[in-house]
């Protein structure tokens, strides 16, 4: 699931402020603000892309940015955060999680996806940024190639629609 580079490093850091049972949870993020954190040597990095080309250190280029892309495009079934309904749903029919043996009642599967989507939201609330904010700027400006992976990612989720339909022939 892809979610917005920035949302997702602001939702981290204020997720490792309090996350004490986390191995990466630093203390000294308590104190700081989203901006300080932004501006530090703490923050994360264009992590999608990294984690994608297996590049964890050093500067990133449009070069890495072009294998991530070919990656998603070749092996990946995009799902969205802000679509978790939707790509839920893609994901149950390409994988075929309910198989003709275990297939329970609709109104069942409905139930577990808007468990699953709730249990998906984050347990803790955070103050969000505008594009306006100090803050949001420097983490898209560290974040670019993210950010062009997740707009890319939002490309792929519209033309895999296709790709995924039920045994009847109908869309998702």
């Amino acid at each position: 699931l892809f979610r917005h580079p920035v949302r997702r490093a602001t939702s981290m850091f204020y997720y490792l402020q309090q996350a004490k049972w986390e191995p990466t949870y630093d203390p000294n993020l308590a104190d700081m603000t989203i901006l300080e954190y932004a501006q530090s040597t703490k923050v994360e990095e264009n992590w999608v892309t990294r984690f994608l080309t297996h590049h964890y250190s050093g500067r990133i280029t449009d070069q890495h940015v072009a294998e991530a892309k070919a990656i998603m495009r070749d092996k990946m079934l995009v799902g969205i955060l802000e679509d978790f309904q939707e790509s839920l749903k893609r994901f149950e029919l390409y994988f075929d999680w309910w198989t003709d043996k275990v297939r329970p009642d609709p109104a069942k599967v409905v139930q577990c996806q808007q468990n699953k989507a709730r249990a998906s939201r984050n347990k803790f609330s955070h103050p969000s940024l505008t594009e306006s904010d100090p803050a949001y700027e420097r983490l898209a400006l560290l974040n670019w190639a993210d950010i062009d992976l997740y707009q890319y990612a939002r490309q792929l989720f519209a033309e895999q629609a296709d790709l995924v339909k039920h045994k009847d022939g109908s869309m998702v």
